[in-house]
């Protein structure tokens, strides 16, 4: 072959490796163009984004696919889909990281901790939520408050009360900033039950009325004040009101229709028939509790209160032979 030959097979090839390599990125910034889209269809029509999201191919770039895990795992997430691992939102974590500030790498540490919660790793999911918090450029995004309510339940539930308080404090000032009464509300009921934890009944009563009358709790969540408000009429020496304190605790089981445990509610029942001097009624509901409850706290408080009254009945009973 020829020098000349040799030269034009040479820039013949290069041409062809550009062109390729200039499809490729076209392809490539399609995709992610594509993914953008879907992101922000997200927010406004859920379902829209989920039906354009199954019929995108998965990307080959690390900058979409990065994106494609966030996008994947939030929809799942959203839908309440089965998650069996972290291994698919790990690919965007792994490739933003946790050093430098940006939506995408926040959001991608954010979906960690859904998806490590619901995989019921909550040590992990606080670790996740915190990177998230320090990784979004800008505080004033609905997912900078979503995450500060994430990490709030998970403080409230291991009983970490001033860290819970801080945090919801937080997020309610931030929604806010963002004029989101639905968020209001929630915060204002985590704050509600922070005070009840502090015995602070007066803090607590006007949150729990505010949230009663709120337009912005759904179907399913409009019933969950009844429990509380049930505590404050029952415990506070101040406005103690037994009658209104089961009135308020059979509405919360009349709607909660078993879709959580009634084991609270129950021994609030209790407690509230043990005030009112009604043993066989008090003493039912303290075994129903019993059953119908996980939280070990409610467990341990029944289950005193219920061998206390066994303990009382059979000495009543002795007293009654031995004066035979």
């Amino acid at each position: 072959m020829s020098r000349g030959l040799v030269i034009l097979h040479t820039i013949i090839s290069a041409l062809y490796f550009i062109v390729t390599l200039g499809l490729m990125g076209c392809n490539d910034q399609k995709e992610y163009k594509e993914l953008k889209t879907i992101e922000s269809l997200i927010e406004t029509d859920l379902s829209a984004a989920d039906s354009l999201f199954r019929n995108v191919d998965v990307p080959k770039d690390d900058h979409s696919m990065a994106l494609y895990s966030i996008l994947k795992t939030q929809l799942d997430y959203k839908y309440y889909r089965e998650i069996p691992d972290d291994s698919i939102i790990r690919i965007a974590t792994n490739y933003y990281g946790d050093k430098r500030k940006s939506h995408h790498a926040a959001m991608a540490w954010y979906s960690l901790g859904c998806v490590s919660s619901q995989l019921g790793d909550e040590i992990n999911a606080a670790k996740a939520y915190l990177k998230a918090l320090d990784l979004f450029s800008d505080t004033l995004v609905r997912y900078y408050m979503l995450t500060e309510q994430n990490l709030g339940n998970i403080y409230q539930e291991h009983a970490m009360n001033s860290e819970a308080m801080t945090i919801f404090s937080s997020c309610r000032n931030n929604a806010i900033r963002l004029n989101d009464s639905a968020a209001i509300a929630f915060c204002d009921y985590n704050i509600a039950k922070l005070y009840l934890v502090r015995y602070d009944y007066k803090r607590a009563l006007p949150l729990l009325n505010g949230i009663l009358n709120s337009p912005w709790l759904s179907a399913d969540t409009r019933y969950y004040p009844y429990l509380q408000l049930s505590k404050v009429f029952l415990f506070d020496d101040s406005n103690r009101n037994i009658d209104k304190s089961l009135m308020y605790v059979d509405s919360f089981i009349t709607l909660n229709q078993g879709r959580a445990p009634n084991g609270v509610a129950y021994s609030l029942k209790a407690d509230a028939y043990y005030r009112l001097q009604q043993t066989d009624s008090a003493l039912y509901y303290y075994k129903r509790s019993v059953k119908e409850t996980s939280d070990v706290r409610t467990i341990t408080m029944s289950a005193f209160q219920t061998n206390g009254w066994i303990l009382w009945y059979h000495q009543q009973i002795q007293a009654i032979y031995t004066g035979l």
